[in-house]
């Protein structure tokens, strides 16, 4: 049965997938460096308060995931098709963050096959997939029972109630100390529910996980300003044009200057940028970037060769979509590459070989030692290993891609 032009789906955007490849392909980068004593700067994150370039990955993940949630036939039904009822939608959205929190927690316990003898007590429950699973759940559920009114008025309420509460609520710590690594309330909340022992620096003098429970909320804001910045491109697929895409510039800009502005000011009002309390600050910052990157996508792949799929236009217009095409490749098998580098980096830690002392080292630091090394330059050698580890794995998406496999949840 042929469907009328009115009720097809939206094409699926080139430069979303774009996006999503440089931030993948940015992540294996950060994560997989040759040596983790010498790494260039602005490949590190933020010791504490401020924003690296590295600082930004994690908020564009879950950008990128409320962008691509607005394109979602089911939660976003198109005219003229059956839609699905709410429950159906609900538990097809919670079956899928089940499984991103399932991997999320497998690759946990990889890293407890590092130390041996396993002990469960140090099994770390928060990570990254974790919270894009519950990111993705929540935000789903207020597409589906909230108005986009009601939505923007609880995105307001949560940064605001964030702030409130980890800098003006009474507490028993003063206030010079609530938003230290010790006094702050996202860690002491982590600390007496999930115990330091199951925390990423649970070792640490000042226990605290930089995917916690408390700072959950403001990064599912982060979800939902890409899901209404999705809904805006949405209903513009076919026809994406250059004011659009200024005018996502401009609010990115306002956005990332609103962020700065208040991560500025002095307490008790400011609320400086954060990755690891995910400041409403850093909300919007990093916000305001994804959307300046998403605008410089979209008018690369989809505005300056004309439109989505014409091909009639002179080749130099397309020049976006070549130069984007390899991140496309990895964007389109991202989930592939975050839980297969994650499992095969750990690997590589465990397999023992023989090093130039005659003792056995991990197979990671085997090649690096032996073939990027450059003792002149360590920051340089350990910068080529990583690179090494995206090319390997672009091969492998690209080879995927040729035949069309892609891995989806």
């Amino acid at each position: 049965m042929s469907i009328p032009a009115t009720a097809r789906p939206p094409i699926r955007l080139r430069s979303l997938d774009a996006f999503r490849g440089l931030t993948i392909g940015a992540m294996l980068i950060v994560n997989n460096p040759g040596t983790w004593s010498h790494v260039y700067p602005p490949l590190r994150h933020a010791e504490w308060h401020g924003c690296t370039p590295t600082d930004l990955i994690f908020p564009f993940f879950l950008f990128i995931v409320g962008v691509a949630m607005a394109f979602s036939s089911r939660l976003n039904p198109v005219p003229g098709l059956p839609a699905p009822g709410r429950h159906t939608v609900m538990w097809g959205v919670l079956k899928r963050a089940g499984i991103l929190f399932g991997l999320g927690l497998l690759l946990n316990f990889t890293s407890l096959l590092l130390r041996l003898p396993v002990d469960l007590d140090w099994w770390r429950i928060p990570g990254v997939l974790q919270r894009i699973a519950i990111c993705y759940a929540l935000a789903a559920a207020i597409m589906l029972l909230c108005s986009p009114r009601t939505q923007l008025a609880l995105g307001l309420l949560i940064l605001l109630g964030y702030w409130s509460a980890l800098t003006l609520l009474p507490t028993a710590v003063a206030p010079a100390e609530r938003l230290t690594q010790a006094g702050n309330a996202v860690a002491w909340l982590d600390r007496a529910v999930l115990g330091a022992t199951h925390m990423y620096r649970g070792s640490t003098p000042a226990p605290h996980d930089p995917e916690g429970i408390l700072s959950t909320l403001p990064a599912l804001v982060t979800t939902l300003i890409g899901a209404w910045t999705g809904r805006v491109l949405r209903r513009s697929a076919k026809a994406i044009t250059a004011g659009m895409c200024g005018r996502l510039l401009l609010v990115g800009l306002l956005l990332g200057a609103i962020g700065w502005g208040w991560h500025v000011l002095p307490p008790p009002f400011g609320f400086p940028l954060n990755k690891e309390l995910w400041t409403s600050s850093y909300v919007l910052f990093t916000a305001g970037c994804a959307l300046v990157l998403l605008a410089a996508c979209a008018f690369l792949c989809e505005v300056l060769p004309g439109s989505l799929g014409n091909l009639q236009v002179p080749r130099w217009r397309r020049i976006g979509q070549v130069l984007l095409w390899p991140a496309e490749v990895m964007g389109l098998n991202a989930i592939l590459a975050f839980v297969g580098s994650g499992l095969l980096a750990r690997a590589m830690l465990l397999v023992r070989v023989q090093g130039s002392d005659g003792q056995p080292v991990p197979l990671s630091r085997f090649l690096y030692e032996s073939i990027f090394q450059t003792p002149s330059r360590p920051e340089l050698g350990s910068l080529l290993y990583a690179v090494a580890v995206l090319l390997f794995w672009w091969v492998i998406c690209y080879v995927l891609h040729i035949r069309r496999w892609y891995w989806k949840i």
